[in-house]
């Protein structure tokens, strides 16, 4: 099997909207402004596409990121350094870019054009505390909670690290905190090249050629472009670190990609750098919400609050039409973006333990409730469509609702 992160090598009609689960409507408007963009953030994206969106895979059927669920079926899949992935190596929590066609508002689709796998660590645990629900990777602290999807090797979650393993993260980046909300814990597939985090930079050190960011020190022969306190960086690193701990870096580039002015954003990330009242940074990309509806009504905006925008981006600046406050730990509400959805064929099935598989996810379903069907319908090769949480290992999805499509 093809490993996702290792070196790049070169890339060579909607889905019927279903069944759907209550979610809240995400209307896109017009808009305009006029603003300066943040350091640590490039300008791409596919031009002929009307929207980008930016958060974690939530549901499988067609792929759904921030509540819409968009059709990746003819869409370019790759990694960040290019190498070309293809549907089935997308899995449940990862992080991604999807670049767009226009979302129909009232049933929730798009057509995704290009899906960019976006995980922000790879390295090597170094220290796990599985009372806190955290631990440390590349000297980077990652916190979980309940909808962190692990690996099937890793379930159990924290307490099946060791130190010295390496994971890849895929993580809502917190920059006021330096801490990751880790979205999906997983090995790598393959033989690991070089390791690599995304973050922003703590003290630079010209002298010694050293910076920091989080409780890390890296260090560099010529200094990356656009290396700054404060500056957002992915940066690759070689896999041994020095005699004193500090991480070599090989290559370094912008921590975010930047959409061209016009097109219509959605994002998930973690507030900081906050400017006023109306004005911050959002995974590295400055926001504006003066004229945004926001939710709940009065929320007065703070460092740390985990968010999603909607809106377009004018002269570098994502002007937001929406802005939804969610909390670090999500109550389970039907709207909640982070319930997770699954609409697939049934390829395993045991009436006995009431546990059922489906796009490579094994399913609970012995409290669930059906719809158009009963338990004693299920069978093998059967579609179905599952609404469900985690449960404690992280691996098995706790179906709330099954929905019978044969």
């Amino acid at each position: 099997m093809k490993s996702l992160w290792t070196e790049a090598r070169p890339a060579g009609a909607l889905r019927p909207a279903g069944w759907r689960w209550g979610l809240t409507a995400l209307l896109l408007g017009a808009l305009a402004g006029v603003v300066a963009c943040g350091g640590g953030v490039e300008v791409g994206g596919t031009g002929d596409a009307s929207t980008y969106a930016e958060g974690s895979i939530s549901g499988f059927g067609s792929i759904v990121v921030n509540g819409v669920h968009y059709d990746e079926s003819a869409a370019t899949i790759v990694n960040e350094d290019g190498l070309v992935l293809a549907a089935g190596d997308l899995r449940l929590g990862m992080v991604v870019r999807v670049d767009g066609g226009a979302i129909d508002s009232g049933t929730l689709t798009a057509t995704a054009q290009k899906v960019t796998v976006a995980p922000d660590l790879l390295g090597p645990v170094q220290s796990t505390d599985a009372a806190l629900g955290r631990f440390t990777v590349l000297g980077q602290t990652v916190r979980i909670n309940s909808d962190t999807a692990w690996a099937e090797a890793l379930s159990g979650g924290v307490s099946a690290l060791a130190a010295g393993q390496v994971v890849v993260v895929h993580a809502v980046y917190d920059a006021a905190a330096g801490t990751y909300l880790a979205r999906r814990v997983e090995l790598p597939t393959g033989a690991v090249t070089a390791y690599f985090v995304r973050g922003a930079v703590g003290a630079v050190e010209e002298g010694a050629k050293t910076f920091t960011l989080g409780a890390g020190t890296f260090r560099y022969v010529s200094a990356p472009a656009g290396l700054a306190a404060g500056a957002l960086l992915r940066l690759k690193l070689e896999t041994v670190a020095d005699a004193s701990g500090r991480w070599l870096v090989t290559t370094a580039g912008a921590g975010r990609t930047r959409p061209a002015d016009g097109r219509k954003v959605e994002l998930e990330g973690v507030v900081s750098a906050l400017s006023g009242a109306s004005r911050f940074t959002l995974a590295g990309q400055v926001v504006d919400i003066a004229s945004a509806r926001v939710s709940p009504s009065g929320t007065v905006l703070a460092a740390g609050m985990r968010v999603e925008v909607e809106g377009a981006m004018a002269s570098g600046v994502l002007v937001a039409t929406r802005l939804e406050v969610r909390d670090a730990d999500d109550d389970g509400e039907d709207d909640d973006p982070r319930a997770v959805e699954i609409e697939g064929r049934i390829s395993a099935l045991d009436a006995v333990a009431q546990t059922l598989v489906v796009r490579g996810v094994t399913v609970h379903y012995g409290q669930a409730s059906f719809s158009s069907g009963k338990p004693a319908d299920l069978k093998l090769n059967g579609r179905i469509e599952v609404r469900g949480r985690w449960a404690g290992d992280g691996v098995t999805l706790v179906a709330e609702q099954v929905k019978l499509e044969d």
